[in-house]
This record gives C-alpha cells, sequence and structure tokens, in this order.
C-alpha cells in the first residue's frame, strides 16, 4: 500500500533493473540533495519530503531524462 504523494516513487522502485533503481536512488539522488527514505523523496538541506506523484516526478526531480522502465539498466 502507499500513499498518492509516494505512488511515482514507489512504482520507480518497483520498475526496471535492481541496479538502476539502486544507482537512481542511492547515489544519483544523493549528488543532487536527496534522500530516499521510509518511501519518501527527502530534500537534505531541511528534511522536507518531496511528494511523488508520478514516477516521472522523480526524474525531473533528479535533472534526468525519463527512461521507460524496460530499459533501465547501468553500464
Amino acid at each position: 500500500m502507499t500513499t498518492l504523494e509516494q505512488w511515482g516513487l514507489i512504482l520507480a522502485i518497483r520498475m526496471g533493473s535492481a541496479a538502476y533503481t539502486k544507482w537512481l536512488l542511492s547515489t544519483h539522488c544523493r549528488q543532487r540533495g536527496y534522500q530516499s527514505r521510509d518511501g519518501q523523496i527527502i530534500r537534505l538541506r531541511d528534511g522536507q519530503i518531496v511528494p511523488m506523484l508520478e514516477e516521472a516526478d522523480l526524474f525531473v526531480l533528479l535533472g534526468l531524462p525519463y527512461v521507460e522502465p524496460w530499459v533501465r539498466e547501468t553500464s
């Protein structure tokens, strides 16, 4: 179960490869000043929760082009 505000993040976590999701949420997220915790995106500078209504919202937040789930791989 998830909330409307968490839907986009939870969907992104469940789609694509595990390696890509780990890179996206562990490495790239932190580099951009955010953390994924408890199914939410937290802005590190002030601890605010950033709503993720759609999966594409995560990519926009992180400054990345949207990648379809079936092509999410890491090199």
